[in-house]
């Protein structure tokens, strides 16, 4: 495991981490840290975290935030290489995960437009030292080498004017199906059968992170 691969979570995997897809961002000795990036919903920044700096309100405010994981945590992905952050493996395009914040109002400043190039994550995912490694041994996820901005897109174009993105509701099913298939398919065909497994997701998660 190192930081770039994706954790691709078994279907019969139960819980808030139900059919996601972790971006790991950090691993080493002190223990894991990553985002899911499968998790897309209709709540704005400017509603999702509160106290939020002026300046970072009037150029994301409005930004669609996704839900990264469970543990609250404001992280940033993005593509501009003058805002800091660190470069991410495997991706095609160059990505950096988190941002000088000042930085990156400085560079919203001068280029407003590249406001688009930002994605927000509202929590993470972390485990403690070797506990990654043990629910890998033991079957809990899929590690995969994949180019996280591509699937990214894919997310983004297929969910697109949908209106059934983790509505409230006792039940949803996920709308990001396709993009777990795709992840499933890219390890190869021992795999694919996997992606059959039907999948529903309890719409409370949200509502616990006080979306």
């Amino acid at each position: 495991i190192e930081s770039g691969k994706l954790l691709i979570a078994h279907p019969m995997l139960s819980g808030g981490l139900h059919r996601t897809i972790v971006l790991v961002l950090n691993h080493d000795e002190r223990g894991s840290y990553g985002v899911v990036v499968n998790r897309p919903t209709e709540h704005l920044l400017g509603g999702a975290v509160r106290n939020l700096p002026t300046d970072l309100l009037r150029f994301f405010g409005k930004h669609k935030v996704h839900f990264g994981g469970n543990i609250r945590r404001l992280q940033f992905i993005h593509s501009l290489s003058d805002c800091g952050g660190v470069r991410i493996p495997y991706s095609k395009r160059d990505l950096f995960a988190g941002a000088s914040v000042p930085s990156l109002l400085s560079a919203m400043k001068q280029r407003p437009q590249d406001a688009k190039q930002v994605r927000v994550f509202v929590g993470c995912c972390c485990w403690e030292p070797q506990q990654l490694q043990r629910e890998i041994d033991q079957g809990y996820w899929l590690a995969a080498s994949a180019d996280v901005d591509t699937l990214l897109r894919r997310l983004e174009r297929d969910s697109s004017g949908s209106n059934r993105r983790y509505a409230r509701g006792r039940l949803v099913q996920a709308e990001d199906e396709g993009i777990y298939t795709h992840s499933l398919d890219s390890l190869g065909s021992d795999f694919r059968g996997l992606a059959k497994i039907p999948s529903w997701m309890d719409a409370s998660l949200l509502e616990s992170c006080d979306f």
